[in-house]
């Protein structure tokens, strides 16, 4: 659905999608030619957002924050990252991680799922990664699932 809309001077053409966002279906409206969208709890640039296609990992890039209180806060039974780690000729091979902790900004978690064949890491290995690194991010929480905006892991 489009429309036209003339707002504190600037035009814009507004814009609603949907997305599955920590478990709730949420209407989003994005501005073009705005600076911000304000998403609560969550601020989306509309630089970001395409009216095409709605980017998984800017989803869980954008909504990391909210990850890192609950996790902070206990506030989940499971915690998982999806985490791209560097495979032959530079690709990012991303990987469902768990057992993670957070200290001074470096994430360090076990693999929980088997590595494509031939990838240096294996299934069980101790990782440390960086937030830019993070591709994904799951909370279960009285079995409801939040998050998971690439793929369910398959373990």
């Amino acid at each position: 659905m489009s429309k036209r809309a003339r707002s504190g001077g600037c035009v814009r053409r507004d814009f609603y999608f949907s997305l599955n966002l920590l478990g709730t279906c949420v209407a989003v409206l994005c501005a073009y030619g705005c600076d911000s969208v304000t998403l609560n709890p969550f601020k989306v640039s509309t630089q970001e957002v395409s009216a095409k296609t709605i980017d998984p990992i800017d989803n869980a890039q954008n909504s990391l924050d909210y990850f890192l209180d609950q996790y902070r806060k206990n506030r989940g039974q499971k915690f998982l990252i999806r985490a791209g780690f560097l495979g032959h000729g530079g690709n990012r091979v991303p990987l469902w991680v768990g057992k993670i902790s957070v200290r001074n900004g470096k994430f360090t978690a076990t693999i929980l799922e088997s590595p494509p064949k031939g990838f240096f890491l294996k299934r069980g290995a101790t990782v440390e990664f960086g937030r830019s690194q993070i591709f994904d991010w799951i909370i279960v929480r009285n079995g409801v699932t939040y998050g998971g905006f690439t793929e369910k892991p398959k373990f």
